[in-house]
């Protein structure tokens, strides 16, 4: 896997910046960014660093750089690797790479330099999808997910099943294909008991999903109420500015208000949807049909109601609404005197927690902002250091193989063969390496890193 043309691509975002960096990977890196920078990186050591210009073709001076040396198998890529920092405009960066490519490199391709360094062993599959995690990752939580994913956690967690899975396969299979050797055999009991433990490993993993999914993509949050209960001003008090328009005017909200907020390290979508009541508008009536899907594919509904105005059919459509979705209750105007009947809202959502909230004097919001983070994670409070499964990828492969591992139980447990019990294992093996690459289809690896930017 070795034997690769040599590529080069901007590796930094587009744009202007103060510094730009062009990345140059393959057999040849250093002799095709000798033809234009004057000083011999043949000389140069691995990890070290060398201040020059690059050159056009006639000897004229594009930019000075400094280019790092690593040479292969101990760079990103495990091949011989160069990468260029000059002047981060626009069109001295594209400069220095057009020249790069005139000397011979070729155009890299979207996540073509992680591509090899799983094709080179420098990390399994697994960690090439953090690679892109950490680049897209949008709150703390979610880079430590990466993180942890990247420095082989789930690699290192899915070899140590596997590896279990493997030696039950190996014992059976040395006593069916070897009678007359004097082979230990593992008794069924131990067989049984080494299969529970990585179905309940595999399982343990396949739990911390539901968190990891929120961490890496974000919790999608809705305000929901009749007209005028103050869903924007909620809006605005959470975001700490003035982002919606707020009136006393009914179905001022007509369409989706989307913006992103970050709760202790959180990314949390939050819509601000239009009033749900009965309208004759027709563009007010797609607004509320959209608020209605929205609400049914939340992670989490504010259910607004003003307290200053009786219970009315359009909450009560709206209770019916949220009855099975996981959802706060926020009584707002608490500055203005109360006339609903908080008991019937409690009796009829009486698994929902209630909070006393002013959007309009932010009263009650920072409570609300804590206990959002919480309710959305489950109360699962993750650590910096913890493993979750963040991919639907593997979440699905590692289900695949709790269940090829729970059919293996239940097949020696009725007294089926061992031989034909290590189909379902072999199949658990297959599942598992599907998580880190080993296993899966040419077809798979280039629709992962067909997401990747060119340069990475």
């Amino acid at each position: 896997m070795n034997h690769f043309d040599t590529i080069a691509a901007i590796a930094t975002p587009p744009g202007t910046g103060g510094i730009a960096v062009i990345r140059v990977s393959g057999k040849d890196a250093f002799a095709i960014v000798q033809r234009c920078f004057q000083k011999k990186l043949s000389e140069v050591e691995s990890h070290r660093i060398v201040f020059g210009h690059i050159a056009d073709d006639e000897g004229a001076k594009i930019d000075e750089v400094l280019v790092s040396v690593f040479r292969a198998p101990h760079s990103f890529t495990g091949e011989n690797t160069a990468e260029i920092s000059c002047h981060g405009g626009y069109a001295v960066t594209h400069m220095v790479l057009n020249r790069i490519l005139q000397c011979g490199a070729r155009l890299a391709e979207g996540g073509e330099f992680t591509k090899r360094a799983f094709l080179n062993g420098k990390m399994d599959l697994s960690q090439a999808e953090a690679v892109i995690d950490i680049i897209n990752a949008e709150s703390a939580l979610s880079v430590y997910a990466g993180e942890n994913q990247l420095f082989g956690c789930l690699k290192n967690k899915v070899e140590e099943i596997r590896g279990q899975v493997l030696d039950v396969i190996s014992s059976i299979l040395a006593v069916i294909d070897y009678p007359d050797e004097d082979i230990s055999e593992m008794k069924q009991e131990d067989i049984l008991h080494s299969l529970r433990e990585a179905k309940e490993k595999t399982e343990q993993l396949t739990r911390t999903y539901q968190t990891g999914k929120i961490l890496r993509q974000g919790a999608k949050i809705v305000i929901a109420g009749k007209p005028n209960v103050g869903k924007s001003s909620l809006l605005n008090a959470m975001l700490k500015e003035n982002r919606a328009i707020v009136t006393d005017i009914p179905g001022t909200t007509r369409d989706i208000l989307e913006e992103t907020l970050d709760i202790g390290g959180l990314k949390v979508q939050i819509l601000d949807t239009a009033g749900i009541r009965e309208s004759g508008d027709r563009v007010e009536a797609i607004g509320i049909e959209r608020a209605v899907e929205h609400i049914r594919s939340a992670d989490l509904v504010l259910f607004l109601a003003d307290r200053s105005r009786p219970l009315s059919a359009e909450d009560f459509r709206l209770m019916k609404e949220i009855k099975d979705k996981k959802a706060f209750l926020l009584l707002n105007k608490t500055d203005i005197e109360a006339r609903m009947d908080a008991a019937e809202l409690k009796s009829y959502l009486p698994d929902k927690p209630v909070y006393a909230i002013s959007a309009k004097n932010f009263e009650g919001i920072n409570e609300l902002t804590d206990d959002i983070r919480k309710a959305i994670l489950e109360g699962d409070i993750p650590k910096k250091d913890a493993l979750y499964l963040t991919n639907q990828r593997h979440y699905e492969a590692l289900s695949g193989c709790a269940v090829h591992l729970e059919a293996a139980i239940s097949d020696l447990e009725k007294g089926i063969y061992p031989d034909i019990v290590t189909i379902e294992l072999e199949n658990a093996v297959q599942s598992l390496g599907e998580v880190t690459g080993m296993t899966v289809s040419e077809e798979v690896i280039g629709n992962i890193f067909a997401k990747f930017c060119v340069g990475k």
